[in-house]
């Protein structure tokens, strides 16, 4: 819940003798969420950290345009493969899930760059501080809600993921159920990230009339006359501890139904340049071994450094700091990483079932089998074009 917060004013002198405004916030009238926000403008007009502050604003935005640049780039390198494997195919639940989640990435990246496109990439001092606050018409929906837009990234991600699971146990009516729980409380947790009751500490932003402290002579717009990221609501140590969870229970799924001499052959096959595996399985080990890896290092990472940020006073360690300053451009790096990895899993299946490596071998549709311990089950044809239908 966000609370108001009264302030007092005075004027101190900063580097190079520029007179700055300072606002110092009454304690009992913030909320805890917003006493770390507060403190963090404080801290932003200090000297001898404005240099901390100054490489995390530039930093920060490097890298949210190095990942949107990575993002479009692979986007139009594998056109073809997208044009031929998804557009070109008649509509399926798999074919909605990637389309969704390849479109609403890309439009919030590209809102994500709009936003901030006037903040200057560097500094030497810190901006002028508006001294009436005025607030900003700037309905704070990508201030307030960013790691909500992210959380739904990941859901949609995970969505693809989950559909694959539940086509290789047979459409199993208690692998769905439990999918379905999974998805209820990523739900729930997403749409409760603002409240702030999830933070283990004090440390998670609020305040957001002071969005407009950071404001700078002649702006291009309300929007983009404040860099929000880095004062954004980022995403708590235990959403980033349900991702690692839900990943690893995913990827633990998949083990169980792919016999270990599979994914030994897959990792044989992975290596060798002049020879490709067509079974559709070995595909489906490999693409959940690397997106796996991939994951649940950055989710495990994101905890880590999630929890260091919320369980400290903001301000008594430069290094903490600027950890807490870039926790949302490490949260777009890793939802823009999955919005690449999990419809790429989807188009490899399909390039594997519509154009079969081996001019001699029969039709993956055909020889699909799904292997569950020392017990084989062949699948034919219509067993099979159901599950294709829906991935």
């Amino acid at each position: 819940m966000w609370v108001e917060c009264t302030f007092s004013s005075a004027t101190i002198t900063g580097s190079e003798g520029c007179l700055f405004q300072t606002y110092h916030h009454q304690q009992a009238a913030c909320h805890p969420a917003g006493k770390r926000y507060c403190d963090q403008l404080l801290w932003g007009m200090d000297s001898q950290k404005d240099d901390i502050l100054t490489l995390s604003n530039t930093l920060s935005k490097s890298i949210t345009v190095s990942s949107t640049t990575v993002f479009f780039y692979y986007c139009v390198t594998h056109l073809d493969d997208e044009v031929e494997c998804i557009w070109s195919r008649r509509w399926t639940v798999g074919k909605a899930m990637y389309l969704v989640t390849r479109c609403y990435w890309a439009i919030y990246l590209i809102l994500l760059n709009i936003s901030t496109i006037n903040y200057r990439w560097s500094h030497t001092e810190p901006d002028e501080i508006a001294p009436d606050l005025i607030k900003s018409e700037y309905p704070y929906f990508l201030f307030s809600y960013s790691a909500i837009i992210c959380g739904i990234a990941v859901i949609l991600a995970e969505l693809i993921l989950q559909f694959r699971v539940y086509v290789i146990y047979g459409k199993n009516k208690w692998v769905l159920l439990t999918l379905m729980c999974m998805n209820v409380f990523s739900i729930v947790t997403c749409v409760l990230q603002p409240s702030g009751h999830f933070f283990c500490g004090n440390s998670t932003p609020g305040c957001r009339e002071l969005t407009e402290s950071r404001k700078r002579e002649n702006y291009f717009t309300k929007e983009t006359s404040v860099y929000w990221p880095n004062r954004d609501l980022h995403a708590p140590a235990l959403d980033w501890m349900v991702l690692t969870i839900f990943e690893l229970f995913l990827f633990i799924l998949v083990v169980k139904k792919a016999d270990f001499s599979l994914w030994r052959r897959c990792s044989t096959c992975c290596n060798s340049l002049r020879e490709r595996n067509t079974d559709v399985m070995s595909i489906i080990a490999r693409d959940s071994s690397i997106y796996f890896a991939v994951t649940f290092s950055l989710s495990i990472l994101g905890t880590v450094l999630s929890y260091i940020a919320e369980s400290r006073n903001y301000g008594s360690d430069t290094a903490h700091d600027f950890i807490s300053l870039q926790l949302n451009t490490y949260h777009v790096v890793t939802v823009t990483i999955m919005a690449i990895l999990a419809p790429r899993m989807l188009i490899n299946i399909r390039l594997e079932v519509y154009y079969p490596n081996e001019p001699t071998h029969a039709s993956a549709m055909e020889t699909l089998t799904w292997e569950a311990g020392a017990n084989v089950v062949s699948v034919t044809r219509a067993d099979v074009h159901p599950t294709i239908s829906i991935a």
